[in-house]
This record gives structure tokens, C-alpha cells and sequence, in this order.
């Protein structure tokens, strides 16, 4: 029997990509925490959390401490990955603000399939390459 894969909001890989890379020694991590990182209210992270336990993709410990389960590191770190890239062409090659180029990159990346994000990601790095590699040329002239 195949494991269907889950469908991710952007809102949840937003969650999932934090805390990734707030809990980096593996450790857990506070709601608090969460909140603050983010910039909203303990409350709708709670619920979200409630939701990612649900999708068995963290867990949370009887003292509030939370963690990304093996599937969820996975998924995060994958998303991770495609997030630092799509945002890093949308500032660099759209010269899209900071803050837009975040928001975009979460909301391109959520809309996508992993197969188009990971063909998308490898054009964009192939962009970057082309790019680079003329500017390169055009300046040695």
C-alpha cells in the first residue's frame, strides 16, 4: 500500500520551515517561540500545532515542547530548500521587496506539486547559472 502524500497550505509550510530552523539541535521548541518568530498570537499557533500533530508531522511533549517528527523534518527541510530559492530569484531577478519575496515564495511553493517545484527550482538555478555566466562574459569584454 503507497502513502498518499500530503497537500500543505502555505501557512503550514511556513509553520513546518520555522520550526526547522528554530530548533536546530533538535531540542524542541516553545509556542512562545513560534510566536514570536512569526509575528502572531500564541493562540492561532496552537492551533496550527494541533493541526500538524494531527498530520502526525510534529509532536508536541506534555510540557508544551515541540518537535518535527521524522516526516515532517523531511518535509521541511525539502521545503526549505525550495523556499530559499524561489525567494531568492523573486528579490534578486524580479527585484521583488524582502517581505513580498517571502510571502510569494510561500504561497508559489504551497500551490505547486513537489515534482513542478523541484523542476521550477532546478530552472531558476539554471537561470542563476545563465545569468551569472553572462554578466561574467559581458564584463571581461
Amino acid at each position: 500500500m503507497t502513502k498518499k502524500k500530503q497537500t500543505l497550505t502555505a501557512s503550514q509550510i511556513k509553520y513546518l520551515i520555522t520550526i526547522y530552523h528554530l530548533d536546530i539541535c533538535n531540542t524542541g521548541i516553545r509556542c512562545v517561540d513560534i510566536a514570536k518568530n512569526l509575528g502572531i498570537s500564541k493562540p492561532s499557533v496552537h492551533t496550527m500545532l494541533q493541526t500538524l500533530c494531527a498530520m502526525k508531522l510534529i509532536k508536541k511533549t506534555k510540557v508544551g515542547s515541540v518537535f518535527l517528527m521524522e516526516e515532517g523534518k523531511a518535509i521541511a527541510s525539502q521545503y526549505s530548500q525550495y523556499y530559499q530559492i524561489v525567494c531568492h530569484h523573486f528579490e534578486k531577478y524580479f527585484l521583488l521587496p524582502h517581505n513580498v519575496a517571502k510571502r510569494t515564495a510561500f504561497t508559489v511553493i504551497s500551490a505547486l506539486s513537489t515534482d513542478n517545484i523541484e523542476i521550477m527550482c532546478n530552472q531558476m538555478n539554471n537561470m542563476g547559472e545563465v545569468v551569472n555566466g553572462v554578466t561574467n562574459i559581458a564584463m571581461s569584454q
